[in-house]
């Protein structure tokens, strides 16, 4: 998606779309490259946490990253209190720091 993007851009600047290019297509890639860049975050932190001693310990499952995502874009950022016995990044995040 994002070569697509700067495929696109490169489509402005051969027609010499200047305004298109600055507004939409520098925004798309900017967005892409952050949604994209958090859920790679996501993925090389669940790879990263030994999930084997926080069911042990906590018997807490890992957290599911598309799942995440989802939430994210239809809550608009709210954070919510699940369960205890559900998996949430939230304790993820405070577990890492």
């Amino acid at each position: 998606m994002l070569f697509g993007t700067c495929l696109r851009i490169s489509n402005f600047i051969y027609q010499r779309m200047w305004v298109d290019m600055i507004f939409e297509g520098f925004t798309q890639f900017i967005m892409l490259a952050a949604l994209f860049g958090f859920m790679d975050y996501m993925i090389i932190g669940k790879w990263l946490t030994d999930w084997d001693a926080e069911l042990a310990e906590n018997n807490k499952q890992p957290p599911g990253v598309i799942m995440a995502m989802i939430v994210m874009f239809l809550s608009g950022g709210v954070y919510d209190q699940l369960p205890e016995d559900k998996p949430q990044w939230g304790d993820f995040v405070s577990n890492q720091t």
